[in-house]
């Protein structure tokens, strides 16, 4: 084997030994990556979802009854204002 040879050979192995440590490298930091963002998403999530129950608490059970039935805002807030009975409130007097 020639001395030219030997040191691409030597070459080769390196850089294939170099190329799997920066490819294990980038795998990890994709996989922190996601890890960051999930984490960042799970947090904003929870915030808005806290931020939905506390609105919800601040609306008239009666309007949220018949918004949760599928009725517009306005539908809900007039049926809520003239005592208009939920579906569910029919179904159990029915």
């Amino acid at each position: 084997m020639s001395v030219t040879t030997f040191l691409h050979l030597e070459a080769l192995e390196h850089v294939k030994q170099d190329l799997r440590t920066y490819e294990a490298k980038l795998k990890q930091l994709v996989e922190l990556d996601v890890e960051k963002a999930k984490a960042e998403l799970t947090t904003v999530v929870q915030h808005f979802r806290g931020e939905l129950m506390r609105l919800r608490h601040s609306i008239d059970p009666k309007v949220m009854a018949h918004i949760d039935e599928g009725a517009s805002p306005q539908q809900a807030v007039n049926a809520a204002a003239n005592n208009v009975p939920t579906k569910a409130e029919l179904a159990a007097k029915g």
